[in-house]
C-alpha cells in the first residue's frame, strides 16, 4: 500500500465514522420523540425581560409581577435544558436534540422586552407599553396585532414581519431578511423599514417626520396621509410613482427598491 493511500485512509476513515455517528444521532432524534410541560417564573431585571427560545412563542401582557414562561417542550434523543440568569431565560436544544417549545411568555405591564426565537414563529396580540420592545425570529414569522410602544423593533431572518396597527412614540424598525414586511394604521415620528427578498406594504395614519424604506428584490407600496413631503424615491429595475415633492418640507421620505416597483400615494 502506498503512502498516499495510507494518508487517505488515515484521514478518511475517522471523518466517515464521525459522519455515520452524527447521522445516526440525527435519525434517532427524529424517531425518538418526547415532551414535557414547562412552567417557569423568573424576575424582571431592571425593568426588562430578555428571553431566547427555540420554537414558537406567543408574547402577551398579564397581571403578573414576574415573567411567566409556559408551554410544552418537544424533543428527540436529548432532553433540553432551561436556564435563567439575571432576568434572561434561555431554552437550549443542543446540536441534535431536534427540540422546540410551543409556549407563551407573559410579562408584567410596562416592561421592556427583548424576545428572540430560533426556528419558530413569534406572535403578539394587542400590546401596549411605553418601554422598548424588541422581537426577532431566526427562521420564522413575526406577527402582531395593535402595538403601542416607545421604541419598537420587529425583525425576522427567513420569514414575514406584519402588524395590524402600530402607535410608536419614538422609533419604529421593521426588518425581514427573506420575507415580506407589512403594517397598517402606523403612527411613528421616525421609521426604518427593510426587506431583503420581499415586498413592503405600509400605511401611515399620521405624517412621519423621517421615513426610510428599502426593498431588495420586491415591490414597495406606501400610503401616506395628505401633507407636504420631501421625497427621495428611486427604483432599480422597476417603476417609481409618487406625489410631487416639496424640497423644503419637514417630512423626509426616502424609498428605494432594487428590482421592484415603488408606489407612493396620499390617502383621500
Amino acid at each position: 500500500m502506498t503512502s498516499g493511500r495510507i494518508t487517505a485512509l488515515a484521514i478518511g476513515v475517522p471523518v466517515a465514522a464521525a459522519l455515520i455517528v452524527l447521522t445516526s444521532f440525527s435519525l434517532l432524534s427524529s424517531v425518538a420523540r418526547a415532551s414535557f410541560p414547562v412552567s417557569h417564573s423568573f424576575p424582571v431585571s431592571h425593568g426588562r425581560v430578555t428571553a431566547r427560545i427555540e420554537g414558537d412563542i406567543m408574547l402577551r401582557q398579564a397581571a403578573v409581577r414576574r415573567a411567566e414562561l409556559k408551554g410544552i417542550v418537544h424533543y428527540g434523543l436529548f432532553r433540553p435544558t432551561l436556564t435563567e440568569s439575571s432576568g434572561t431565560v434561555s431554552l437550549s436544544c443542543g446540536y441534535v436534540s431536534n427540540c422546540s417549545l410551543d409556549g407563551t411568555l407573559e410579562v408584567p405591564q410596562n416592561t421592556a422586552v427583548s424576545l428572540s426565537s430560533v426556528g419558530g414563529d413569534v406572535s403578539l396580540g394587542n400590546y401596549a407599553s411605553d418601554r422598548n420592545l424588541t422581537v426577532r425570529s431566526d427562521g420564522g414569522n413575526v406577527s402582531a396585532g395593535h402595538l403601542t410602544g416607545g421604541l419598537v423593533s420587529l425583525s425576522s431572518s427567513g420569514g414575514d414581519v406584519s402588524a395590524d396597527a402600530m402607535d410608536v412614540t419614538r422609533t419604529l424598525q421593521l426588518t425581514s431578511d427573506g420575507g415580506n414586511v407589512s403594517a397598517g394604521a402606523v403612527i411613528a415620528p421616525a421609521a426604518t423599514v427593510t426587506s431583503v427578498g420581499g415586498d413592503v406594504s405600509m400605511t401611515f395614519m399620521q405624517q412621519p417626520g423621517s421615513l426610510s424604506i428599502s426593498s431588495w428584490g420586491g415591490n414597495v407600496s406606501l400610503v401616506l396621509p395628505p401633507g407636504d413631503y420631501d421625497f427621495n424615491v428611486t427604483s432599480d429595475g422597476g417603476n417609481a410613482i409618487f406625489p410631487t415633492s416639496d424640497p423644503g418640507a419637514a417630512n423626509k421620505i426616502t424609498v428605494h427598491s432594487a428590482g421592484g416597483d415603488v408606489t407612493v400615494t396620499e390617502a383621500n
